[in-house]
């Protein structure tokens, strides 16, 4: 990475242009934010202007790798940085973490919410972007007193949709997984709601959910292990 001869810090353009090949889409909102947020926090010169230190530069990059390998989300990132500032060693599992029925079937009181603005801050993408996963019927925004907003999995979403973009994957591509789980979710409901309305339990209820999420997912990894092997034989 470089840097002046005349000083001992990376400047915030240094940062950039020293993490670009792996992170593309990193740019100076995206560093502020997450300095806002409380995850990164350089020092600063009587000017003003951040300094950022060897060890602030591989802080960043903890937490770009978090968000592209793993797609955590913020507080789960904070709570990893907080275990390697005890000391503790984070191990990168680089895959998609599966479904929460807890999750999936939080109130919605219980989520936070975020504009247009920051979502496109917080995720590194325009609001153009946004604009046509809504189009394309990837997103659904809710309205609110303060216009539009995104909530936690929205942003989730969003960074695997960003991390899909850069092999030319374009939101007019992705309607297909969402006419997927559509058509999933609603069989899921002709399966279990007549055995949930006869049993009157909602714990057993998300019980017999999340047994069905992890069966339908285990055996769409397999099928697509199956099929990929098909069309990539000649690999």
């Amino acid at each position: 990475m470089t840097k002046s001869s005349k000083r001992d810090y990376l400047t915030i353009g240094d940062v950039i242009k020293g993490l670009s090949s792996q992170f593309p889409s990193l740019s100076i909102s995206k560093v502020r934010y997450l300095e806002e947020e409380g995850l990164l926090k350089p020092k600063r010169t009587p000017g003003g202007y951040r300094k950022f230190s060897k060890e602030d530069v591989k802080r960043l990059e903890t937490v770009l790798r978090l968000q592209k390998d793993e797609f955590l989300p913020l507080n789960v990132i904070r709570q990893r940085l907080e275990s390697l500032d005890r000391g503790e060693e984070i191990a990168f599992e680089s895959k998609v973490r599966p479904l929460s029925v807890e999750e999936i079937l939080a109130p919605v009181e219980e989520a936070e919410f975020f504009s247009l603005e920051e979502t496109a801050k917080k995720t590194g993408i325009t609001v153009e972007e946004l604009k046509s996963l809504e189009a394309f019927g990837i997103l659904e925004t809710k309205q609110t007193d303060e216009g539009k907003v995104f909530d936690s999995t929205d942003i989730e979403l969003i960074n695997i949709v960003h991390q899909m973009g850069r092999f030319g994957i374009e939101p007019r591509h992705l309607r297909m997984y969402q006419h997927f789980a559509d058509r999933e979710a609603a069989f899921f409901e002709q399966i279990l709601m007549p055995t949930i309305k006869q049993k009157r339990s909602d714990a057993s209820g998300t019980g017999m959910l999340a047994d069905l999420i992890k069966l339908s997912e285990a055996f769409k990894r397999i099928l697509l292990q199956k099929t990929i092997r098909q069309y990539f034989r000649d690999i």
